[in-house]
């Protein structure tokens, strides 16, 4: 199978390519702007912009494309414009196309529904997301699956956004949380990985797919989680302020259903299964509460 990354030199993408790179079954192509990939042995890489795809030299025909830095309406539509007998297009997108809400179906947000005629909203990463989608399923001829992650966690994440959390609990900085009882859903970044690895293939999967553990958690289970490991005290701020907001912060909440996930077989592990390992590694133990 001819697979092309675009992306995949960091985080989720980067474990894809080394999962895909050892598998005889894949002739793997990965086109980035560092032109690296780490760890890979088999791969061909090729450096380039997603915008000007014919200057990388890149062929036009492939089984399977996995598009992990499509950002912009304009990045579809010139992917679009490019490839030519594609069998299967995965976009990665994001649970962010949705409004907050809890248990949220895949059908609360409908690209083929989306209006790209609309003025586009340049500094909003939602919009950005929504507009590959509706993109890609409003305008190719060959088959799509868009993947929507909600917050990704682990040992990878350049965004340190649980390390946010922990980092200022062991400082005895406050935490803004707009609501403790809102319930959020994530997903390990090994189990993120390895969902792509598995569809890969999956030749069935099309449509928009919420691709996240089966349980979610409330702002304050997690808190408690770290106040656990780590035996320091969370302290709460009572308006935001310095740059003190959780990332994970929200005022309703933000969990999405995962039943067309299961249904597909694929098992992705629970939160409270992996939580803790990561939390552990960087928390300093102390006796008893610092108040």
């Amino acid at each position: 199978m001819k697979v092309l990354v675009i992306g995949g030199n960091r985080f989720v993408g980067l474990r894809v390519a080394n999962a895909l790179d050892a598998r005889p079954d894949i002739e793997l192509h990965v086109i980035n702007r560092t032109g690296q990939v780490a760890h890979t042995k088999n791969a061909t890489i090729y450096k380039g912009d997603r915008n000007r795809l014919e200057t990388a030299h890149l062929d036009r025909d492939w089984d399977l494309v996995i598009d992990f830095a499509c950002y912009k309406q304009s990045e579809a539509e010139s992917a679009l414009a490019f490839f030519g007998d594609v069998k299967r297009y995965m976009n990665i997108s994001t649970g962010s196309v949705y409004v907050e809400g809890l248990d949220l179906k895949e059908t609360a947000w409908d690209p083929l529904e989306f209006d790209l005629k609309q003025p586009a909203d340049l500094t909003s990463y939602q919009d950005g997301k929504r507009r590959c989608e509706a993109v890609f399923h409003q305008q190719t001829k060959f088959p799509v699956l868009s993947v929507r992650f909600p917050f990704i966690v682990g040992p990878d994440d350049y965004t340190h956004r649980l390390d946010f959390h922990v980092g200022r609990a062991e400082r005895g900085e406050e935490i803004y949380i707009p609501n403790l009882n809102a319930r959020i859903s994530y997903i390990h970044s090994e189990d993120a990985a390895k969902f792509i690895a598995w569809a890969v293939s999956q030749p069935q999967l099309s449509g928009s797919l919420n691709v996240a553990a089966p349980d979610d958690l409330a702002m304050k289970g997690l808190l408690a989680q770290i106040e656990m490991l780590t035996g320091h005290k969370v302290r709460l701020a009572k308006e935001e302020k310095d740059g003190n907001h959780s990332p994970y912060g929200a005022e309703i909440g933000f969990s999405m259903n995962t039943d067309r996930l299961k249904a597909t077989g694929f098992k992705a592990r629970p939160i409270t299964e992996w939580l803790p390992g990561l939390i552990a590694p960087h928390a300093t133990p102390q006796k008893g509460m610092v108040h």
